[in-house]
């Protein structure tokens, strides 16, 4: 059960909820949302990573900032549903037999 009131989830904690039909959203990687930013490597980064720990493929987006963000957020919305190359999509044990 989770009983922390500060900081973000570890890993545990998204495993549980994840396992209690919690749905799970990428909103980036790093959370970053100014001018610079990578942001389709911010998206792909988090899909790979909650794919690694949770074994889970997120399919919808929530844009990352506020209003002093604007217009950073039609920036992160094109690269979010940019199509995700298929690498991205499978497990690692996938990749690696794929590979073979």
């Amino acid at each position: 059960m989770i009983n922390r009131l500060t900081g973000p989830p570890i890993w545990p904690e998204l495993q549980e909820l994840y396992h209690a039909d919690w749905d799970i959203l990428n909103h980036s990687h790093h959370h970053a949302t100014k001018h610079s930013t990578d942001f389709y490597n911010e998206v792909t980064k988090n899909i790979t990573t909650i794919k690694q720990k949770l074994d889970f493929t997120m399919s919808q987006f929530v844009v990352p900032g506020g209003p002093s963000d604007l217009p950073y957020e039609h920036e992160h919305e094109k690269d979010a549903f940019k199509p995700v190359p298929m690498p991205l999509l499978l497990t690692w044990a996938e990749s690696r037999d794929q590979c073979r």
